[in-house]
Parts: structure tokens; sequence; C-alpha cells
């Protein structure tokens, strides 16, 4: 029964102290981002996933 799955989407901005959290989850990363707050760089990471149903 091919074509009856339902495929969703989680996206997640995540801390670089979550993403060890979010990788063992099956969590992969999409892009890292640096931002600058205060002339303070911070870095943080897009992450998805697909969940099948």
């Amino acid at each position: 029964m091919l074509g009856h799955y339902k495929y969703q989407e989680f996206f997640a901005e995540v801390s670089i102290t979550a993403k060890s959290f979010f990788e063992k989850k099956g969590v992969q990363v999409v892009k890292k981002q640096i931002l600058l707050c205060h002339e303070v760089e911070l870095i943080n990471f897009v992450m998805e996933r697909f969940l099948i149903r």
C-alpha cells in the first residue's frame, strides 16, 4: 500500500548546547547560524527531521 504514508517535517532552531540532544533523537543539522547580539557572536543550528506516519 504505497502512497498511504503521511510525511511531516519537524524544524527547530537550537543552541549549540542542545544540538547533541537533538542529534541523539535523529534530528539533522540543516545549517549553522552565527548571530550577532550586542557585539557577541551566538551560534545556533537549524535542524530538521522528517516524520513518517
